[in-house]
């Protein structure tokens, strides 16, 4: 009878099927990687109120660097005396108040609570990266006020007022969203396919030598 020592060699078979599974794995639960927000919430950091947008509205341009993202503002009430308060977000292509309307939501900020931020997903809007867009909030009244910040934290991106004129910089926040893996795989994950099949199909070389 012939003995031979079986151990090792399904040690190794089992070795490759998990590196294989595990690249695998690696492939099918990969994501398309997304860039950092544009401004962090350091952007809170308010150098003032602008409540004049009760009339003209007030709006911040800005680069998308992501395709989905979500928007935020940063608003509150003023001026309690003045009807209701309502306003209303707008996303705009292009840079000022006069570009086509790709994304609206109206919405009210809590009465006599301050400023907060109030954030619109608009992935349903997917944004060209390196385009320049613009976010707009109005209101019915002179009741709300939007903050402005203290610094220029928007590269190659203004404040506004709705007839044009140039007005600071507008606190807003632009966080990117994650984004499902497409249907055609990008390099890098054709290479990590290629290991994994690779390791598996030397595992099946094995049993069949060993047979």
């Amino acid at each position: 009878m012939k003995c031979t020592n079986t151990i090792p060699e399904l040690s190794m078979r089992f070795t490759k099927l998990a590196v294989a599974t595990g690249l695998l794995a690696a492939l099918f639960s990969a994501q398309h990687a997304v860039a950092g927000p544009i401004n962090t919430t350091g952007a809170t950091s308010v150098g003032g109120h602008c409540i004049c947008f009760g009339y003209n509205g007030m709006g911040q341009s800005f680069t998308a660097e992501d395709s989905s993202v979500s928007i935020g503002v940063l608003v509150g009430d003023a001026n309690v005396h003045l009807g209701a308060l309502s306003m209303t977000f707008r996303l705009l292509q292009g840079a000022g108040p006069s570009g086509p309307v790709l994304s609206s939501f109206v919405f009210s900020p809590l009465v006599n609570d301050g400023l907060k931020w109030f954030d619109f997903n608009v992935s349903g809007t997917p944004l060209t990266v390196g385009q320049v867009y613009s976010v707009t909030v109005t209101s019915v009244s002179g009741r709300g006020m939007v903050a402005r910040t203290n610094a220029d934290l928007y590269a190659g991106g203004n404040a506004f007022l709705s007839n044009g004129q140039n007005y600071g910089e507008m606190s807003i926040r632009v966080q990117p969203l994650a984004t499902t893996p497409s249907g055609v795989p990008e390099p890098g994950s054709l290479a990590l396919a290629g290991l994994a099949l690779a390791a598996a199909g030397l595992a099946r070389r094995r049993r069949a030598h060993s047979a």
